[in-house]
């Protein structure tokens, strides 16, 4: 047994097993205890899952090779690890395919990178697999592991989720008095929607106005600037416009939380994995024979209605729009998200006012 009771030893005795069917079921596993200098991990995935990567690339035409690659980490499936997921929505099953999945023990930008080079390696006509864009949360971990993979071209087609942006800038909101929580949220909606970089400056300088306006509104100048720093994964007048604006990982991960316990061992995900990988292949089988079950999301038309809708504005970006300060900030040590700061206190406010006067 190892730290959390998780039993490497079971699990290669089921990848064994799964071996005879479809070796990527349980690809590859780490156990640190063997290698102290490298974490543990279990990397998990199927034959299946591969063939619906092989065509997501942006330069095939094919109709997933037009879908974004959902990704994200999960902390509480397995004891002690993060659950690294990438996923793709399936329009003709009209439900989001996770494609690989791997527990390893830090989202760090190591075990991220290493998650995208075994995801390439399963399967050799994998090593295609270039999407038109991902789709994460501001996770610097996340960030730096995809441009390490897959170039630094991939900076520009990274799409945060903007979920996330709304639901902090609320709890921000919530340090404000009504009036100003009112004024905050309608100009961060204003800075998130703009469509040109001259409408996102005018949003940004009237954020800016907003917050020196009022000493008790202080500790949003860096939540703000952080923001700015990597706008243009976030914001619509530079990130990629044709990008969906929430990412549905959270949607797999919420199933998840619904039908299995938190804090599983590695084992019974492992179990678990297997078993939706042999549920989609019979989906699969189902789509070829016209018999399967589909999903409740917006069928095949209806997503390729949204997805032009999204590209319509595409070409109206400007080409100075990439400087030196491009908006892509990437700090591999970064968290999802800004670190909260301090609001003034009366004594601050005081020592402010006499050192204004």
């Amino acid at each position: 047994m190892e730290p959390h009771d998780h039993n490497f030893e079971a699990i290669v005795n089921f990848k064994e097993c799964c071996n005879e069917k479809n070796k990527l079921y349980v690809y590859k596993i780490r156990n640190r205890r063997g290698n102290p200098d490298q974490p543990s991990f279990v990397f998990k995935s199927s034959e299946a899952k591969m063939k619906l990567a092989v065509p997501m690339n942006n330069e095939k035409d094919h109709f997933l090779s037009k879908e974004f690659c959902f990704f994200d980490g999960k902390h509480n499936r397995c004891r002690g690890f993060v659950t690294l997921t990438a996923i793709v929505y399936h329009p003709l099953l009209r439900k989001q395919i996770p494609l690989a999945i791997m527990e390893a023990e830090k989202e760090t930008t190591e075990n991220v990178e290493l998650f995208w080079k075994l995801f390439k390696a399963s399967n050799g006509s994998c090593k295609s697999f270039n999407p038109i864009g991902w789709c994460t949360d501001m996770a610097g971990a996340n960030l730096a592991g995809l441009v390490n993979v897959f170039g630094v071209d991939a900076k520009k087609r990274i799409k945060s989720c903007e979920f996330h942006f709304k639901d902090l800038r609320n709890k921000k909101a919530q340090r404000l008095d009504i009036d100003s929580a009112k004024e905050f949220k309608t100009l961060c909606d204003e800075l998130l929607r703009s469509t040109t970089v001259a409408v996102y400056e005018a949003a940004k300088r009237q954020l800016d106005t907003f917050i020196a306006a009022d000493l008790d509104r202080e500790f949003l100048t860096s939540w703000i600037s952080w923001w700015h720093e990597r706008r243009g994964f976030i914001f619509h007048a530079f990130a990629p416009t044709n990008a969906p604006t929430m990412n549905q990982a959270e949607v797999v991960h919420a199933g998840w939380a619904n039908r299995d316990r938190p804090n599983m061992s590695l084992l019974d995900a492992c179990h678990a994995d297997v078993r939706d990988s042999l549920l989609l292949e019979m989906e699969l089988q189902g789509l070829q024979s016209g018999s399967t079950t589909k999903g409740r999301d917006p069928t095949f038309a209806g997503h390729t209605g949204e997805r032009h809708g999204r590209e319509v504005g595409k070409e109206m970006f400007a080409a100075d729009q990439a400087d030196s300060s491009d908006g892509l900030c990437i700090d591999p040590k970064s968290s999802h998200r800004p670190k909260t700061q301090r609001k003034n206190s009366k004594k601050d406010k005081t020592s402010y006012g006499k050192q204004c006067c």
